[in-house]
């Protein structure tokens, strides 16, 4: 009688061990088929329907043979096969100013008519290796666009430039290229962004990356306030060679010193650069509000000043030929 009951306890446990996997075996599979979209084999006019219950020709579409869908379910009616599709639902969280998504509409077409594709071409994890950003204009993704039916954007590429991140994982997508997985140095997993929106190595902010593995005698001033607008002279022999003067979005104007004449250019936070100009006095950018020279070429003190809150608080660096730095207010 005991072994009885300890029989019937045992079926019960395992049945309610199955229902909770059920769950998770399902999830999985959705996971997997979530690689594959479809699309119309031909452009040649489709009869759909916006009903599972009767999938029969309510109206007519003229299919384009590139747009992807995304299965939602299968059925079968009057013995023929029908496909429940759906186009894929994307939510533009910053990109397009919190735009709404769009409601999926499922419509039934006949199987035969669209056929199935990959939408990942290839996913493979790498070794861990640092990255950073090199420009605004493009954010974390939930999923590549064009791998699932729903992608959303969940974080802004501009609040994680200027820093160090990971890249963890790669994959290639058949309609949008290349995706790289992202993560912080503390392991916040931010998501996916198109790979051309990086640059490989740890991130060196204008200065440090201009005057690394520098001969030169280096002086840099940072401001308290705002540390990433900073001032450096690079000099040999007690003569200034190079100013360089770093904003706050972290582009920087470099000033070659010359005998005869003064040259510059920009560095863009993106790490190209500008055309090389002469530099006049009282030029001003968008680095600093001002620049310019007092005192004669031999003797003679470069000025470069900044707004640093609005114009109402601003400084003054003074540079000296021979590079020294000094703030003056």
């Amino acid at each position: 009688m005991v072994k009885h009951r300890l029989f019937k306890k045992n079926i019960i446990s395992i049945g309610v061990i199955c229902l909770y996997l059920l769950p998770i075996v399902s999830i999985s599979a959705n996971s997997n088929s979530q690689k594959y979209g479809y699309v119309f084999k031909s452009s040649s006019p489709v009869k759909y329907s916006r009903h599972l219950s009767t999938p029969l020709v309510t109206k007519v579409m003229y299919p384009r043979t590139k747009d992807l869908y995304f299965k939602k379910r299968e059925m079968t009616h009057h013995g023929v096969k029908y496909i429940g599709l759906q186009r894929q639902s994307v939510d533009w969280a910053f990109t397009k100013g919190h735009a709404r998504r769009k409601p999926s509409r499922t419509l039934y077409v006949r199987r035969s008519s669209v056929k199935k594709i990959k939408t990942v071409l290839a996913q493979t994890q790498i070794e861990k290796r640092p990255i950073n950003l090199k420009s605004n204009q493009y954010n974390f993704w939930t999923h590549p666009r064009g791998t699932r039916q729903r992608v959303k954007e969940q974080y802004r590429g501009s609040n994680y430039r200027f820093r160090t991140l990971y890249a963890t994982e790669k994959m290639h997508t058949r309609l949008h290229g290349t995706f790289i997985k992202v993560q912080t140095a503390s392991g916040k997993k931010l998501g996916w962004i198109y790979q051309g929106a990086i640059v490989s190595g740890r991130y060196l902010d204008p200065v440090a990356y201009l005057t690394r593995n520098t001969p030169l005698a280096k002086r840099v001033w940072v401001n308290k306030k705002k540390p990433r607008i900073k001032v450096a002279s690079l000099s040999q022999d007690n003569q200034l060679k190079t100013l360089i003067v770093q904003g706050e979005d972290n582009s920087a104007t470099v000033i070659t010193i010359d005998p005869v004449r003064d040259t510059y250019y920009v560095l863009e936070s993106n790490r190209t650069r500008t055309k090389v100009k002469n530099t006049s006095n009282k030029m001003y950018n968008d680095t600093f509000y001002r620049y310019g020279y007092d005192g004669i070429r031999d003797n003679r003190v470069i000025f470069v000043t900044f707004f640093l809150d609005d114009s109402t608080q601003w400084a003054r660096i003074d540079v000296k030929m021979n590079g020294q730095l000094h703030q003056v207010y």
